[in-house]
């Protein structure tokens, strides 16, 4: 059986945040909601000494290419609803 990875680096930008303890006030619910209702693999990976931006990596697999792709659209309509958070880059892949 084939298995299917989706591996995304995600730059967010956090302009209500004045300092790194409210960046990771904000971004602690952010990966633990992730990481509860999608069953994701979630790391804050760069920027942790900048009050503004953080840099995650999610990962995830499944047996179904199509299940990665809807969870794929899902993250990006969750992050378009996140108060207080601007989406800068997103970078994907699915193999």
């Amino acid at each position: 059986m084939e298995g299917y990875r989706y591996y995304a680096e995600i730059q967010l930008y956090c302009p209500a945040s004045f300092s790194l303890k409210d960046k990771r006030r904000l971004i602690h619910g952010l990966i633990t909601r992730f990481r509860q209702q999608y069953n994701l693999a979630v790391a804050e990976v760069s920027d942790q000494d900048h009050h503004r931006l953080v840099t995650l990596s999610l990962a995830s697999v499944s047996s179904s290419i199509n299940q990665l792709q809807g969870l794929k659209e899902r993250l990006l309509n969750e992050f378009d609803d996140v108060d207080g958070v601007q989406m800068r880059e997103y970078n994907e892949k699915i193999l």
